[in-house]
């Protein structure tokens, strides 16, 4: 793996930003040519990509994505400044490489994806044309687009939670999956519930470690006060199961909106679990995160 990290090292030429045909063309060669498992060089991916201080298309879509589940209208529909901005983000988020144009082109295919609409727009003649004028992404020129990954879409990309987290009835991912949703909609009992009595919350913005219900309530109160907040499992990077409980560490991402400005906040993180088997669904007795390092937004804050 470390041969296919110093290789990354070079393919990057200086830039920071490493689009999608880019990603596939990484993750062909790690498995052609450095002989690495696809779930392996998926993995080796986010971490060159983390110690090289790298930009990857699919996390910034990963954010995005994230951003909009959580500012979803009646029926699943986008509005129009919400729209904009996810694409003022995402241009942010590349470094200005994508043009505003071209993040509008990438944030439609997102929502089309995700199955979501367009909310009407306009003061006398509302409608959703504001939308279907955009045009998809052009293929850029010279892209590499290696026929191994191009069966589905995106198939090779490092997938988020529902691909990173196969849950299965008894899987401690499961708790996971319950810790997700209940942050996404700010429930701070939910959450709680989902820890022991005796759980360790060792938090980035906090100074001491946080043990019980008590004390984690608060650090999860203040989170739940920001609008917009959602987390995206990103990577999981190692399992390791014991009898009574299971370890799982990778990288996720928190997102929220800033009261001052109402822009989207992402920051990356790196996280540890350790989840206790209780017989049923698993509960938390551990839980670490710490930022990953470089200058990204509100990493003080979780």
């Amino acid at each position: 793996m470390q041969q296919f990290l110093d290789y990354m090292g070079s393919f990057r030429g200086g830039r920071r930003f490493i689009a999608l045909d880019e990603e596939r063309a990484l993750l062909q060669t790690a498995t052609s040519r450095f002989g690495l498992a696809l779930d392996d060089a998926r993995s080796a991916l986010l971490v060159g990509a983390r110690q090289s201080d790298l930009i990857l298309e699919s996390d910034v879509a990963d954010e995005v994505t994230a951003f909009l589940a959580t500012r979803l209208r009646k029926g699943d529909r986008i509005a129009r400044t919400d729209f904009r901005a996810a694409t003022d983000f995402f241009t942010a988020r590349t470094g200005n490489i994508v043009s505003p144009g071209e993040a509008e082109q990438r944030v439609r295919q997102l929502v089309t994806r995700a199955g979501w609409s367009p909310a009407a727009s306009g003061w006398l003649w509302r409608s959703s044309k504001w939308f279907d004028r955009i045009p998809n992404p052009a293929p850029r020129p010279g892209a590499q687009r290696p026929a191994a990954f191009d069966a589905a879409d995106g198939a090779a990309m490092p997938a988020p939670v529902a691909g990173a987290m196969q849950a299965t009835v008894g899987n401690p991912i499961a708790t996971l999956r319950a810790w997700e949703t209940a942050l996404r909609s700010r429930n701070v009992e939910q959450i709680i519930a989902l820890y022991t009595p005796d759980a360790l919350l060792l938090a980035t913005a906090e100074d001491t470690p946080l043990i019980g219900p008590a004390q984690i309530r608060t650090y999860f109160a203040r989170l739940a006060s920001y609008e917009g907040l959602s987390v995206s499992f990103q990577q999981e990077l190692q399992r390791l199961t014991a009898e009574r409980a299971t370890l799982v560490s990778g990288l996720y991402t928190f997102t929220w909106l800033d009261p001052q400005t109402g822009v989207p906040v992402v920051t990356p993180a790196r996280y540890t679990f350790a989840i206790r088997n209780t017989g049923g669904q698993g509960r938390i007795s551990m839980h670490h995160s710490s930022h990953i390092p470089g200058n990204y937004p509100g990493s003080s804050e979780i």
